[in-house]
């Protein structure tokens, strides 16, 4: 199994969750430092001791960005992986949850696999915010997903090569990655995860929601151009 954690400024027990995904088999972890700063560096020095790649932006660069720079890491020093599982760093993601995942993407190898949370209603607003955006429309266009922001996905090996060269730099790409996996005839599979919140959502409600909606608008568009 495979896993790949993009962080900005994560919390203290991102290395505890690294050593559990270890003990529960993953054997490579790859961690994209966005940008957190040198006040950070213990964090992702343990990281490094545990056998985790740490990959480094020299500043923040966003989430999706964070995402491609890790997923080009697995294509070009591991080709031929059968899939990837993402979880964000800032302990919205339980172990247990996270090996579920894996577990469902062996066995569906060819699907997306999407840890859907139960959004009540102690929710943070850009956590509700982003999703039900991208819901409504998902919905209007004819998929029903419950939770089309999650970060705990498990991606088939199928759309590893395509994903770097998608628009978005930030929690649009997210979405994007959705789109593809519509627009290729992927199917998605939802599995119920718990709903942690902790650490506060690096979530811009307006400037993300922004991106999300040019991601359906390219999206969109660029399918009305092909003849």
């Amino acid at each position: 199994m495979n896993a790949l954690i993009p962080a900005y400024r994560p919390p203290d027990g991102l290395a505890a969750l690294a050593r559990t995904l270890r003990e529960g088999g993953f054997k490579r972890i790859i961690i994209v430092d966005d940008g957190s700063g040198p006040e950070y560096e213990g964090i992702f020095s343990e990281l490094r001791g545990m056998g985790c790649h740490v990959l480094p932006h020299g500043r923040n660069r966003g989430k999706g960005r964070a995402l491609k720079t890790g997923l080009e890491y697995f294509m070009r020093n591991f080709p031929g992986i059968g899939g990837v599982i993402t979880a964000d760093a800032d302990g919205q993601h339980r172990p247990e949850d996270i090996i579920r995942i894996a577990r469902a993407l062996e066995e569906n190898p060819g699907c997306l696999i999407l840890g859907a949370r139960a959004f009540g209603a102690n929710a943070p607003l850009p956590n509700r915010i982003g999703n039900v955006l991208a819901g409504f429309l998902f919905r209007m266009a004819g998929s029903c997903l419950s939770d089309t922001q999650t970060g705990l996905r498990g991606i088939p090996a199928a759309l590893l090569p395509e994903l770097p060269e998608l628009p978005g730099e930030r929690y649009e790409f997210e979405t994007a990655v959705l789109l593809l996996a519509r627009r290729k005839g992927v199917e998605i599979i939802e599995r119920e995860i718990a709903a942690v919140y902790g650490a506060p959502s690096h979530f811009r409600p307006l400037a993300d929601s922004a991106r999300i909606l040019s991601c359906f608008f390219r999206t969109a568009m660029s399918r009305r151009r092909i003849p």
